[in-house]
């Protein structure tokens, strides 16, 4: 998920700025083992580089920020949404992390979550929201194989 500034905010504007992802139930973020609330930082389950948008609209120039994830990247037990704090509001920023299954995910379940961007505690501009259906296909075929057993197993991961 990106970030591009809508303006360009003065030295003494005090506004806060933060993106807020909310998912549904059938998608977790990863967290510290036996909590509820910390964000479990190691490996690629969050990142974020700081950057800027050219003339076309890419996103160029960034860097990673590999420290002080903890302070952009914070989870909201009571409204259940993972909030990116935006450190510079006026730089570009691209936001990347790893959700998964929950546990009781079933096929055509609707995975769902929304994105707002929020200024002062207010809403701009309108919330995205994406959705996709869940589905579950399995196909196989033998032929002139002798066996005596055939097993399929799923694997929990």
């Amino acid at each position: 998920m990106y970030y591009k500034p809508y303006r360009v905010y003065a030295a003494n504007d005090t506004a806060t700025v933060r993106l807020e992802d909310e998912v549904n139930r059938y998608l977790v973020l990863r967290k510290e083992k036996g909590t509820d609330k910390a964000l479990y930082f190691a490996d690629d389950n969050y990142k974020v580089w700081k950057g800027e948008y050219d003339d076309a609209g890419n996103f160029v120039n960034a860097v990673e920020i590999t420290t002080g994830l903890g302070e952009i990247f914070k989870y909201d037990l009571a409204k259940k949404k993972l909030v990116m704090h935006i450190p510079d509001r006026n730089a570009g920023y691209r936001f990347s992390y790893i959700t998964d299954f929950a546990k009781d995910v079933e096929k055509n379940a609707s995975l769902e979550n929304s994105v707002a961007l929020i200024e002062a505690d207010k809403v701009v501009g309108r919330e995205v929201r994406v959705s996709h259906q869940v589905e579950a296909n399995v196909w196989g075929s033998l032929k002139d194989m002798n066996y005596n057993v055939l097993q399929i197993i799923k694997k929990k991961y």
